[in-house]
């Protein structure tokens, strides 16, 4: 079953019922998120999606090329987004929600990992294209096993819930 949908018409507008069928997708599937491309395909110079991630989401911090930028802009629910150093060290926090801070932007080059901090988490992705996998998402050698991503993650969501218990 895909999580990753493309957009075949000139125009698109997006509605509620198409964000609840991103989430059903999304909760079956083992990555637990799912995105339905604006763009047509992956040679596309501008990549934007509109992503669904569940709170059971689990990645490891990744850069994309330094000539590569992304940009978040949150929906629904709330999203931390973690910054990294070359060595695997946060740098940065960042609680991002609708009526809050609400757009993220990254510099390509720069290490990070978005985590999902309510049950569902909807946000619109910027990102420059066109789109390789292979050539676009390299993973921060740190955290490579399922046991260090988890291990990382309950490391940060104990960080956000207590950067938000202090505002």
């Amino acid at each position: 079953m895909t999580n990753v949908f493309f957009n075949d018409q000139n125009t698109i507008a997006f509605d509620q019922a198409g964000i609840a069928h991103l989430k059903e997708v999304a909760q079956a599937h083992p990555q637990k998120c799912a995105r339905f491309c604006l763009h047509h395909d992956n040679q596309a110079g501008v990549q934007e999606m509109l992503l669904v991630m569940h709170r059971d989401s689990r990645f490891a911090p990744h850069r994309h090329p330094n000539y590569k930028s992304e940009s978040i802009h949150i929906v629904e629910g709330k999203i931390g987004m973690s910054v990294f150093d070359h060595s695997g060290q946060v740098t940065q926090l960042n609680v991002l929600a609708p009526n809050a801070q609400f757009l993220f932007r990254l510099e390509g080059g720069t290490w990070h990992l978005p985590i999902a901090l309510s049950e569902w988490v909807v946000f619109h992705e910027v990102f420059h294209g066109p789109y390789s996998k292979e050539d676009d998402v390299e993973s921060l050698r740190h955290y490579q096993s399922e046991a260090a991503i988890n291990s990382l993650y309950n490391q940060l969501i104990s960080q956000f819930k207590e950067m938000e218990s202090n505002e």
